[in-house]
């Protein structure tokens, strides 16, 4: 028989018995209960019958051939090799359970073993044979060994400065690949060889190959340098690769900013732009060789760089688009909006290119009233992936009418959104605000502060992006909302849009304590019963009572300044005055801009029933910068009194349509 291939025997007797059968050599050749034999290996053996009766056995010599190779072939035919590795051959036979011996023309080039492994022993070539040992089929493979691979350096050791930096320079024999490390990221960061010194101590750089088995060192010593008269706003800091951080540096003498490697992070000014992942020491040095070092940790790269989504109030059953920025190695987006604790995912189905970065937009049908949570996704090498920059909401009311007063708190319009854009202008690169004591400004008059990190050279997306989330997301509208809250104040969205222009460009102080927020606090509508009006003048010369609501009418005295009287009504005659009663019994007419008004029952203030007259002339006050007059901010709160009094979001507030009266220190 051939190797693998079976025979049936049968043997036969008078007696009526049985048969046992067994082989005398399992290895050679087997055989089952009912006489089938079959070949295992080259050799013979002795098949017996045995009857189980009379014990008689006859016995059947089986020989099986040697098995005979028709092809080899291998899947290479030549290989390379360096001094120390190893390589399997895997041949393909046929027949696949024939047997393949190995032999190398060089043992001190490779050796091969009899499983077909072949070991790299010295640069050279070897010629390794896989043969049939039964017959005459081969296959060759070429083997070239090559010197093991090796890495120099071009420094062993090297002395640098916190701040300072050395390059080393790596040669690989093999030209391959060269990676660093570091053995203490706190004294020395790394990176293509730069190696930075960041905090006086001793660390080891290491480079090495692709595989992580060839290495070569270099010991770096980081010594410290006087700071003696120079310091920083902070000493470390983190971002992620293509942020700016802004930092303060303070010397006695004059000073330079430096980065200790530029391929990490560059610095101008204190802003610190950074471009790649790892660590760099930001230096502040004086004149005198004294410096002060801020070390910068940067990680990769954010999935999202802004997101936000319009309309920004939206209302219930529309639809609204989920925007997103990214670095142009995404290749798509998803937004997954958290909707009565379960998750909905809507795809990008937009793309569009703007400067270095993808806008990508989706749409979503708002069903349901309230602040939705969601956060957007971009996909790159094979996973999506989120940040904090990825997290917003879609905010969705019921509420359609503008004029209508509410207590719940309100979201920014879109109107107002881009009315304050296109009064703050824009800048793609941080700029210095002359008029706001060089505070350095982004995109539409978004203010940036020391310590923060935030990105420079942005387009108009993102711009108007981060004005978006400034609105929401910082003090303007939060702030607006609560000051209201606090004041018991009801208010409609037109109102409220002018209060939130009016803080972003001015800033949220007068929400606590100013002659604005009295005047929004004397809001009280039409007088009911459950509650009494009383005020306080507010006049330094005392406030005339007069017979009627105008100033031709008849005084009947003069209140003192402090004094107290009782609104007859908190109706408003002629825009300002209001029927009052003094303390003495005296019943007349006066402006109610000399007056704090104080409710003693539960009924709401009204921005409907504002005092309009001292309204505008408290806003119309607030158009001066450094103490001088302008003219652009006089325009502006004209506009935002429009906005407020008459819904009108034009930014037109030069024509003075409505005849508002000149200030007193500048005229129309």
């Amino acid at each position: 028989l051939d190797i693998g291939k079976t025979a049936a025997l049968t043997a036969t007797t008078t007696s009526g018995g049985k048969f046992t059968w067994s082989s005398s050599d399992k290895k050679i050749a087997t055989v089952d209960s009912k006489g089938v034999v079959k070949a295992v290996a080259a050799g013979s053996a002795t098949i017996t019958a045995k009857d189980s009766k009379s014990g008689k056995t006859v016995k059947c010599t089986v020989k099986v051939n040697k098995a005979v190779l028709t092809s080899i072939k291998l899947l290479e035919s030549s290989k390379s090799l360096t001094v120390g590795s190893s390589y399997t051959i895997k041949p393909t036979i046929t027949p696949s359970n024939g047997k393949v011996s190995y032999s190398t023309s060089d043992k001190s080039v490779a050796t091969v073993t009899s499983g077909g492994v072949v070991k790299a022993v010295k640069a050279g070539t070897a010629n390794i044979k896989a043969y049939d040992p039964n017959g005459s089929k081969s296959a060759a493979l070429k083997v070239t060994v090559n010197a093991a691979a090796k890495i120099t350096l071009s420094k062993s050791s090297a002395s640098i400065d916190i701040g300072a930096n050395v390059t080393l320079k790596a040669t690989l024999s093999n030209n391959g690949s060269v990676s660093w490390s570091t053995s203490d990221s706190n004294v020395a960061a790394v990176r293509n060889g730069v190696v930075s010194g960041l905090k006086a101590g001793s660390a080891t750089i290491t480079a090495s190959d692709s595989t992580g088995k060839v290495k070569a060192t270099c010991k770096i010593t980081v010594k410290s340098v006087s700071s003696s008269g120079v310091s920083l706003s902070r000493y470390s800091a983190s971002t992620t690769a293509g942020k700016t951080i802004y930092i303060k540096g303070y010397s006695t003498y004059s000073a330079v900013w430096g980065s200790s490697n530029s391929n990490i992070a560059t610095v101008h000014d204190g802003f610190i732009e950074t471009k790649n992942p790892g660590k760099a020491a930001i230096t502040y040095t004086d004149s005198k060789g004294r410096r002060a070092v801020c070390v910068v940790t940067v990680g990769n790269a954010d999935p999202i760089r802004f997101t936000y989504s319009s309309p920004n109030s939206a209302v219930r059953n529309s639809n609204v688009k989920l925007i997103a920025i990214t670095d142009k190695t995404r290749t798509a987006v998803k937004f997954v909006v958290t909707v009565n604790g379960k998750n909905v995912t809507v795809n990008a189905n937009e793309k569009k290119t703007d400067g270095n970065t993808y806008v990508w937009t989706a749409t979503y049908k708002a069903t349901v009233a309230g602040t939705l949570k969601y956060k957007a996704y971009s996909y790159k090498d094979s996973k999506w992936s989120t940040s904090s920059d990825g997290e917003a909401d879609v905010y969705v009311t019921t509420k359609t009418n503008k004029t209508t007063t509410t207590t719940d708190r309100l979201r920014a319009s879109d109107e107002v959104i881009k009315f304050i854009g296109e009064k703050e202008g824009f800048v793609s690169k941080i700029t210095y605000d002359t008029l706001a004591n060089n505070i350095p400004t982004l995109g539409y008059g978004y203010v940036v502060w020391e310590g923060w990190s935030f990105y420079d050279n942005i387009t108009k997306n993102e711009g108007y992006a981060l004005l978006v989330n400034a609105v929401n997301q910082e003090v303007y509208a939060s702030r607006v909302n609560d000051m209201l809250a606090e004041n018991n104040i009801k208010y409609n969205q037109q109102q409220f849009d002018a209060l939130v222009s009016f803080s972003y460009n001015l800033g949220t102080g007068w929400t606590y304590d100013s002659d604005l927020l009295d005047i929004l606090c004397n809001s009280y509508g039409p007088s009911s019963s459950g509650g009494t009006v009383t005020a306080t003048v507010d006049a330094d010369g005392g406030l005339y009572l007069r017979k009627s609501y105008t100033t031709s009418s008849d005084i009947i005295t003069l209140m003192a300044d402090g004094s107290k009287v009782t609104l007859v009504s908190t109706d408003v005659y002629n825009g300002v005055w209001y029927k009052v009663k003094t303390s003495n019994g005296k019943v007349g007419y006066c402006s109610g801009t000399y007056l704090d008004l104080h409710y003693s029952g539960s009924k709401a203030r009204d921005l409907n029933y504002v005092n309009k007259n001292a309204l505008i002339t408290e806003m119309l006050a607030y158009h001066h910068a450094g103490g001088v007059c302008y003219y652009g901010l006089l325009y502006r709160r004209a506009d935002e009194l429009e906005m407020f009094l008459y819904g009108d979001y034009v930014s037109n507030g030069c024509d003075n349509k409505h005849n508002f009266p000149d200030p007193y220190c500048i005229s129309w």
